[in-house]
């Protein structure tokens, strides 16, 4: 092989780089809580019910597998129907808060690190998941548990008790607290929603890539050589 045709073949290899910032992410999904019930706070009748405005979940740092990074949450069906009409600010935060033990003050249990997640209009039927994709947010289990905090708004249509999201009454991985009418504080308890978090892992190299970076050392080592064998001769 000439080493023009080599040349070329390094410049094609210099483009791996490229390659693997372009390989696909694998998704990795965890699932927080147990199923052994249904509760329709927060998208189905908190807003409705008395005006609630303001409700969080705590989630067990022990039952994450490690650092994670998340922009995707969803909630599964346990009776369909109609959700309520309204606005969700939902935000995260790391917090000291314990699971069983929120604080009934709600601003007490939001963590420093607090960052705004998205905001959802929902309403209608409610769906067999509610997915919901947001902004990123990384959190390390070691500095604490996971806060989730859901601001509610601008309801336009109330449907009650109608409709139950999976959660879990054990209340040993989530907890959760609510409160009504735009008050400080509220009321505590079990029955928060069982979630799952779709994390974000580290890019995934394909075969193809592999293949062209064993080739590119390769041809590295040839123009090498001859390189060494010219100044030698």
């Amino acid at each position: 092989m000439q080493v023009a045709a080599l040349s070329a073949q390094l410049r094609k290899f210099t483009s791996v780089g490229a390659i693997l910032a372009l390989a696909p992410f694998a998704a990795q999904a965890q699932v927080v809580g147990a199923y052994d019930g249904g509760n329709c706070y927060p998208f189905s009748c908190l807003a409705s019910d008395s005006g609630g405005s303001t409700y969080q979940q705590v989630y067990l740092a022990s039952a994450f597998s490690g650092t994670t990074t998340f922009n995707t949450i969803r909630f599964f069906q346990d009776s369909p129907g109609l959700m309520d009409s309204a606005t969700y600010d939902i935000s995260f935060s790391t917090t000291s808060a314990s699971v069983g033990a929120l604080d009934s003050t709600w601003a007490n249990n939001i963590g420093g690190d607090s960052a705004f997640f998205g905001t959802f209009t929902l309403g209608g039927s409610m769906p067999s998941v509610l997915t919901l994709t947001g902004n990123a947010f990384n959190y390390d289990p070691t500095l604490g548990n996971l806060l989730m905090h859901v601001g509610i708004s601008n309801l336009t249509e109330a449907h009650g008790y109608e409709s139950y999201f999976q959660a879990d009454y054990a209340g040993v991985e989530v907890s959760r607290m609510w409160a009504y009418g735009g008050s400080s504080t509220g009321s505590t308890g079990t029955g928060a929603l069982r979630t799952e978090f779709t994390t974000v892992a580290a890019p995934v190299p394909e075969p193809e890539t592999y293949a062209m970076m064993l080739a590119g050392l390769g041809l590295l080592g040839v123009m090498a050589r001859r390189r060494k064998q010219k100044l030698n001769a």
